[in-house]
């Protein structure tokens, strides 16, 4: 399923489509057949004036059915198309509104009850906000209170001085990075810094006011819901793919039946986001380096690989047959021994039963060994005991040989 069908999922062709900011890339284009309206920051006629120096495809941007320049998004809308949209599709928009929550609010007074929200989301793991931090709910509920309409001094310093390249581009995929580089010298940023104005006559300029991963977006989206701060929740998530990512949203409550659950899966999320967070880190810098063995399992595959040394040995000096058996045992463990080692430094789990296992093998030994120990004493005392009489039979040798002889003489 690609892009488009993930974003489509939940649209008929008869269905009403609000898409927003499609611009020279429209997800469900008029021309396609598809009953859609669109809202861009501009008319037809400037859209296709401003992209034209791009040698973008301008015939793709479609007429404007509404035109958002201020405020907020619902007051773009003319109040009779309020709440009857089956569908409002935003690709990459999301991370620019200064007012997330606003920006929900208004998609919930424009959908239908049972509408959809799809939005593609850019990852922070896989685009030029790579060494950006994760957005959370605390950022997004302030802004909102705020009634922010513009950006931040925080954002526009944020955004700029952290924009990077990946081996040339500034949206890549699912693989290792060789190379990173700055979009933006720290002198321009600073520049940018000295021009920024809260006046909210002074021109408006857009930047990533938002940066999160899958994992990250569902946990701020739930947390506001829990907030009462809007009335939307994620139907279906999709993994990133290039990117970005894909949520669907439906109005509604969550429908958790306790609050512990909610709490429930808001830990979760973060546990995943981690998880988001070892991925990204490995796509950067390779995978990790296999962590060393230490501590109790390490001391423990030590003294089982002195033990097998002391019973190959023994082995040895027994019989030069065994003593070959027992080389060729050694070996075979010591190269068991190194895989173990290997299992161990890449996996915790594994680590765990490892250690375990090493443990009860310690112990085994340890009786056994004591068992040989007894063994060994007993014998040792009893070659003292028998001592006298070894002597006296070894002293009776002659005798013994003159019974012998005279037994062998005939009769």
């Amino acid at each position: 399923m690609d892009r488009a069908a993930r974003l489509l999922s939940t649209t008929q062709r008869s269905s009403r489509i609000l898409e927003i900011g499609p611009s020279h890339a429209p997800i469900a284009p008029k021309a396609a057949g598809w009953n859609s309206f669109v809202i861009d920051h501009a008319t037809q006629a400037q859209l296709r004036a401003k992209y034209r120096a791009w040698g973008l495809n301008i015939d793709a941007i479609e007429p404007v059915d509404f035109v958002w320049t201020a405020g907020g998004l619902a007051d773009a809308v003319p109040a009779e198309f309020h709440g009857t949209f089956d569908t409002i599709i935003a690709s990459h928009v999301i991370e620019h509104v200064p007012d997330f929550v606003g920006f929900f609010i208004a998609a919930r007074k424009l959908l239908k009850p049972t509408g959809t929200l799809a939005l593609a989301v850019p990852d922070l793991r896989f685009c030029f906000d790579f060494f950006q931090s994760y957005s959370q709910a605390g950022e997004m509920m302030e802004a909102h209170l705020e009634g922010r309409v513009r950006h931040s001094r925080r954002t526009v310093f944020n955004h700029l001085a952290h924009l990077v390249m990946a081996d040339g581009t500034t949206a890549w995929g699912q693989h290792p990075v060789k190379e990173f580089a700055l979009l933006i010298p720290f002198r321009e940023t600073t520049r940018s810094l000295r021009k920024w104005s809260a006046d909210p006559d002074t021109p408006y300029k857009d930047y990533h006011a938002w940066q999160f991963t899958p994992s990250s977006f569902q946990l701020a989206v739930l947390e506001l819901a829990l907030l009462g701060l809007h009335d939307l929740h994620v139907a279906t998530a999709y993994p990133a793919a290039g990117s970005e990512f894909i949520v669907l949203l439906k109005p509604g409550a969550y429908p958790f039946a306790a609050p512990e659950l909610a709490d429930e899966a808001r830990l979760a999320l973060m546990q995943r986001m981690l998880l988001e967070t070892r991925e990204q880190v490995e796509y950067a810098l390779g995978p990790r380096p296999p962590a060393r063995l230490a501590g109790e399992p390490a001391a423990r595959l030590q003294r089982i690989a002195a033990a097998l040394h002391e019973i190959a040995a023994s082995a040895e000096c027994g019989n030069a047959n065994v003593g070959e058996a027992a080389a060729a045992a050694e070996r075979c463990a010591g190269e068991r021994l190194a895989e173990l080692a290997d299992l161990a430094r890449a996996n915790a789990e594994a680590r765990e039963c490892i250690a375990a296992a090493l443990r009860d093998i310690t112990a085994r030994l340890d009786a056994r060994q004591a068992t040989l120990q007894e063994i060994q004493e007993v014998a040792f005392w009893q070659r003292r005991a028998t001592k006298p009489a070894r002597w006296a039979w070894r002293k009776m040798r002659p005798v013994r040989r003159l019974f012998r002889r005279k037994g062998a003489e005939p009769g």
